[in-house]
């Protein structure tokens, strides 16, 4: 009589109690889902009878008898508050959603974005772009993304540096009347705001559209802020 043993049975087998793992693996889990989960070489996780705990590194979770996704992922390592990521993953296979976030030190969400098709041709690459918040501190962050393609996801958890930005700002000192809550209409306001809204929502047939860098209008203007 011939005895098979299934490899993810093996791995169940082999690797049992709680262990903190760096070495690329395939495990056999049931949380956070029930299945298989192959591992990066880089991976960090706490494994404890089935149950995976992500720390770093990638993760590609699959039901049984199904082939893992092992798409190529792009992820930038250091970035400034105020600074706009490009996150990409590249999968032959089609996938049903990509989401990217980052990552506090309590593992708080700062900043989500959601993942497109730049190239409707080209289904096989997405992108990403998510924003480091202004108020973010100097320090090391996460940014987490995951793939899903039906029953199979790939978790990424990689580090994100994030380092000191100082930003232009000025004060304004207001004045009692400046502080004054207006109760009444203002007439000028009610003008400007019509013909101002006139002009956004009409459409010009021989407008010139200007695709260069914008010039000041006035040579003494004041300019409160780097963007």
């Amino acid at each position: 009589m011939t005895l098979k043993i299934h490899f993810s049975w093996l791995a169940f087998l082999l690797i049992l109690g709680s262990a903190e793992q760096a070495l690329p693996a395939t495990l056999f889990v049931t949380s956070p889902q029930f299945g298989i989960c192959v591992t990066s070489e880089d991976a960090r996780y706490q494994y404890h009878w089935g149950a995976l705990q992500p720390e770093a590194g990638r993760f590609s979770f699959s039901p049984l008898g199904q082939a893992p996704l092992a798409p190529r992922i792009t992820v930038p390592q250091d970035a400034l508050p105020g600074d706009l990521l490009r996150v990409s993953i590249e999968e032959p296979e089609n996938l049903d959603s990509v989401t990217a976030q980052i990552l506090g030190p309590k593992q708080q969400t700062l900043s989500r974005g959601i993942g497109f098709r730049p190239k409707a041709q080209q289904k096989d690459e997405w992108v990403i772009l998510v924003g480091v918040p202004n108020e973010t501190n100097p320090g090391s962050y996460t940014l987490s993304l995951t793939a899903r393609a039906g029953a199979r996801n790939v978790l990424n958890l990689s580090s994100l540096s994030v380092r000191a930005r100082t930003f232009r700002f000025e004060r304004i000192v207001m004045t009692p009347d400046m502080e004054k809550i207006q109760t009444s209409e203002d007439p000028r306001k009610i003008a400007e705001t019509r013909e101002f809204v006139g002009i956004v929502t009409t459409a010009h047939t021989d407008a010139v559209f200007e695709l260069g860098t914008i010039c000041n209008p006035l040579p003494d203007a004041r300019r409160t802020s780097g963007y």
